[in-house]
């Protein structure tokens, strides 16, 4: 063997087994032949001498020796795949006489891999070592990856240096990848292993893949509940009814999150047994129900659950609005058209905001519901720089300028907390218009910012849950100077406006946990692009039903009408229909399921106002409607549902995308941003190493927000087709709608 000697060759044989390598001898070059004696020979000096071949290999010392005694002359051949454990070895040949380059193509499809182990093959090619996880099944097999670029892992083996090859040179490994010299096998890259199994990992889920919306995830979880995961049988039928859902790594999820209660489960059988399940193997989710259901679990009734109940709301990550959701009914809707017609960029999500709070400003301490519920609100209108949410504002304080109430026009930005209560016991039914809330959220959260600032936040949640009694003030030493205030049936209306990364880094889970947030309804439209400018003459009066509905509301307080005599002790209540209190009850009732089968604490916190927020939006809508006679109809119930429901479902989103409570959580929600935004386009390796937020980490500071947000679902590494090649890239499974 060319300046090899044959103790060496068997030297190197042990050394390779001692690593875990399984090797076996196949046959070598003489005089530039297969030492077969075939002159034909198709693979000289690579065939193996032993009957199976590299089903033979072993990392046995006296099975080696025997072999080389046997074979002195004989070439090194390493089994890859599970034989030696998980060895996958990428197999870049160069065959100029067949129009053949792998390094061409290795370079056209090379996303950037960990320095390695590697050899060259005599022939000019090379031979990079890697390692693969025990749960990932990669096969051998020729142009898999593309011409001249090879896997070779289970099926499979390779040429391992000093053998020799019929170009008469030797393998050898490469000076500076040199294993015996301490370089470790690698683990291979994700966007590889995506290659080497054709374009699909076995963990990966699909892009076009269905996705499970929440309800459907709630109703299989409660009837998992009831099942029992210990038979092999039942386990096996659940398995096949959940993949036949389409619904890929979730359906996979709900799968183990349920199998992990039974002693007998094992993460690498689970995964292993998930991957040959067959997607349509003739047990569906009638068989998971029927199983639910023989052990005493009946369906939940619940508004998301039955397509009847789907028309009145729905809980979905889907960025389409739902139809009529911003023509909200009666005055709310003409104070809406009104903003919306004289915007310059007319958005009608922060018009019907400012609707909303300025009729349940007006109607503040006159009406309450069958509930004791009155019309204060906060909303929240995010947007970005410049897209609109400035218009409707000022278009409030001109009705109320129009309807001589200018004292119903709170400050537009709130120096303390105390400031927020005298102006509330001057005037007891106030709306603040606030600009640039992210910021005044971040102020308070300063390590040292000042009492009086911190009061804001707390006099907010205070006012939010105190419209039907009296407010005492603080007691202060000098009650001459600073008497004790005393606020009366209180109604503080907040109508806030933020761009979207100011008010998210302002919030922390102390803000969901402890209620504060909940208080408010958050309206992000900051993902639909701005709407085209419009030059527009000067803004047109206020039209004359709006000012009308007003002066009617206003009489309430004189004593005329038919709802003469209220006063805020005792306002007018208004009651609902028997259809309307049958859609809020149930209502309520999906939303405590929501909040029972919850994972998410924080999610789940954002629900537990949802009911009254709905609640409030129906009376204000009822009394917008007629307010001669006001009544809380189906009309209002649902409405208010719907549009409570849609946002409280993309806040829940968003908050589990963006909200930090640490470096690292942020680093992996911007991340996630960051490929969601990219679309279906993806994000891949390549790319993170010249684009923001990831090339302001080193790729293994990156690689661990990757994997979380990999293993939490959030993303998948896919092949995305293109004119050419297609490229390997990280993309958000929930980018698309899930209806």
């Amino acid at each position: 063997m060319s300046n090899t000697s044959r103790s060496d060759v068997l030297k190197e044989a042990l050394k390779y087994a001692g690593w875990g390598w399984a090797v076996f001898p196949v046959h070598s070059i003489r005089k530039g032949e297969c030492t077969c004696g075939d002159p034909s020979c198709s693979s000289p000096g690579k065939h193996p001498l032993t009957r199976h071949g590299f089903k033979d290999a072993t990392t046995d010392p006296e099975v080696i020796r025997r072999w080389w005694r046997k074979y002195p002359w004989a070439n090194i051949a390493i089994a890859t795949g599970e034989k030696s454990g998980c060895l996958l070895v990428i197999d870049i040949d160069c065959k100029p006489d067949r129009g053949i380059s792998g390094e061409e193509t290795w370079r056209e499809i090379e996303q950037g891999y960990p320095a390695t182990v590697e050899a060259l093959t005599g022939g000019g090619g090379r031979h990079l070592y890697f390692s693969y996880p025990d749960s990932v099944k990669i096969k051998s097999g020729v142009g898999i990856i593309g011409p001249g670029v090879d896997v070779r892992a289970d099926g499979g083996y390779v040429i391992a240096p000093p053998s020799l090859h019929r170009s008469g040179k030797c393998y050898e490994w490469e000076a500076s990848s040199d294993p015996t010299d301490g370089i470790a096998v690698a683990s291979v890259p994700d966007w590889l292993i995506v290659l080497c199994n054709n374009s699909q990992s076995p963990t990966q889920v699909k892009v076009e893949e269905v996705i499970l919306p929440p309800a459907k995830v709630q109703e299989l979880r409660s009837a998992l509940a009831f099942i029992d995961a210990d038979p092999y049988e039942t386990w096996l039928k659940v398995g096949m009814a959940l993949k036949s859902t389409q619904a890929g790594q979730q359906a996979y999820g709900l799968w183990t999150e349920w199998s992990i209660q039974s002693e007998k489960y094992e993460p690498l059988n689970q995964h292993r047994t998930w991957r040959n399940l067959s997607s349509n193997g003739g047990i569906g989710l009638s068989t998971l129900f029927w199983l639910a259901r023989h052990n005493g679990w009946t369906e939940p009734v619940g508004l998301s659950l039955t397509e009847k109940h789907k028309q009145v709301v729905r809980f979905s990550r889907s960025e389409v609005t739902p139809e009529g959701l911003y023509d909200p009914p009666g005055i709310i809707g003409d104070i809406v058209r009104f903003i919306v017609e004289t915007a310059p960029y007319p958005q009608p999500p922060y018009a019907v905001n400012a609707a909303l709070t300025l009729a349940g400003t007006i109607l503040g301490r006159k009406v309450r519901g069958e509930s004791g519920l009155r019309t204060n609100l906060y909303l929240v209108s995010i947007g970005t720089t410049a897209s609109g949410k400035e218009h409707p504002r000022k278009m409030v304080k001109v009705i109320l300028n129009a309807a001589d109430l200018n004292e119903l026009n709170g400050g537009e930005n709130l120096a303390s907390g105390q400031a927020l209560m005298t102006r509330l016991e001057m005037t007891s039914s106030v709306l603040f218009q606030l600009d640039e809330f992210g910021q005044l959220m971040q102020s308070l959260q300063l390590r040292n910012t000042a009492r009086y600032n911190l009061e804001i936040m707390t006099n907010l949640i205070k006012l939010f849950s105190s419209t039907d009694g009296i407010i005492v003030g603080t007691e202060y030493a000098d009650q001459r100077l600073r008497p004790r205030s005393k606020i009366e049936y209180p109604c503080c209306s907040l109508h806030a406006t933020t761009t979207p990364d100011i008010f998210y880094e302002s919030i922390t889970s102390k803000h969901i946990v402890s209620g504060y947030l909940n208080r408010f309804i958050v309206v992000d439209n900051s993902k639909v692009p701005r709407p085209p400018r419009r030059r527009l003459p000067n803004p047109p009066d206020v039209p004359a039903v709006i000012l009308q509905w007003i002066r009617t509301v206003q009489m309430l307080r004189l004593g005329n009408g038919n709802l003469s005599g209220i006063n805020p002790a005792s306002p007018i209540v208004v009651n609902k229909t028997d259809i309307a209190r049958k859609l809020l009850d149930q209502f309520e009732q999906n939303i405590n399921e929501i909040i029972n089968s919850c994972s998410e604490i924080t999610t789940c916190d954002l629900w537990k106002r949802a009911w009254e927020h709905a609640d409030k939006l129906a009376l204000v809508c009822g009394c917008a409607d007629n307010i001669h006679d006001p009544i809380v109809d189906e009309l209002h119930a649902r409405w208010a549902i719907q549009f409570v429901s849609h946002h409280v479902e993309k806040l829940a989103c968003e908050v589990l995308m963006r909200v930090a409570d640490s470096p690292f959580e942020k680093m992996t929600n911007d991340f996630y941003q960051a490929i969601q935004s990219a679309g279906e386009k993806g994000v891949t390796e390549r790319d993170m190493n010249k684009k923001k937020p990831f090339r302001s980490f080193a790729p293994k500071d990156r690689r661990p927000a990757i994997e979380t947000l990999i293993n939490g679902g959030k993303i998948v590494l896919t092949k995305i087709k293109t004119a050419g090649r297609g490229r390997i890239a990280y993309v958000a499974i929930d980018n698309k709608d899930e209806d």
